[in-house]
């Protein structure tokens, strides 16, 4: 009972509309918006832009919308950046909630994607989703320091922030443990091939600038760090 007492009284304070949920949530946007703002509708479908159909989807993409419709692709894509730009700065979560995860959603499904970066925006954004549609205020940076919700809204959010925690939890440690797996992880030398790489590689000019840096016994610190840091 004393537990179950304690567990209301901490509802009865819990207050997720702080810096926190605002960062988190902007720097989701932001990763996405980078992605359209540095790499043009060509390069998002070099390999699939005659491909991008409704017929092997459950929900329509945005691009396999403007693909049905003969809309331009970039388009698209620009009016996908202005949205994610609201995302960023807080805009009105309640209704860019929902379009940032279809966004996420659209990218993930019809472009190329490679890193896995994508998959887990989309899964986030849809988490928050929920989040998003409880927020009333017209901005999420602007902080409350006291939450005036109601107690059975302040419980829903507390389960849906806690999901979204759980998820990031498996992500980081699945990641840092089956890396170990890797031989090139586990050696320490993954981060000289990441960099090398003809796909995920640094360009040319970079790469001549910090080869001294790769080819370094240093380089097995900095590769074992990020798994540190994922840990």
């Amino acid at each position: 009972m004393k537990i179950l007492n304690s567990f209301e009284s901490y509802i009865d304070t819990y207050n997720p509309w702080k810096n926190t949920y605002a960062l988190s949530r902007s720097l989701l946007g932001f990763s996405t918006l980078l992605v359209l703002l540095f790499n043009s509708a060509d390069i998002l479908f070099s390999y699939s832009a005659n491909n991008v159909t409704c017929e092997n989807v459950y929900i329509p993409t945005a691009f396999c919308f403007a693909n049905k419709y003969s809309i331009s692709f970039e388009v698209i894509r620009y009016l996908m950046i202005f949205i994610l730009a609201l995302v960023v700065i807080g805009w009105r979560p309640r209704y860019t909630g929902f379009f940032h995860w279809y966004i996420c959603y659209s990218i993930q499904t019809s472009a190329l994607t490679i890193d896995g970066g994508e998959q887990i925006a989309t899964v986030l954004s849809f988490l928050l989703i929920p989040v998003t549609l409880l927020d009333s205020r017209q901005n999420h940076w602007k902080i409350k320091d006291i939450n005036y919700e109601s107690f059975t809204k302040k419980i829903v959010l507390f389960y849906l922030v806690t999901i979204i925690k759980i998820q990031v939890f498996v992500i980081y440690l699945n990641a840092a443990l089956e890396r170990l797996k890797n031989k090139e992880w586990a050696e320490g030398t993954a981060i000289y091939y990441f960099f090398s790489d003809p796909v995920f590689g640094l360009p040319d000019y970079q790469l001549n600038l910090l080869n001294p840096l790769l080819e370094s016994n240093y380089i097995v610190v900095i590769t074992w760090l990020v798994t540190i840091f994922e840990l």
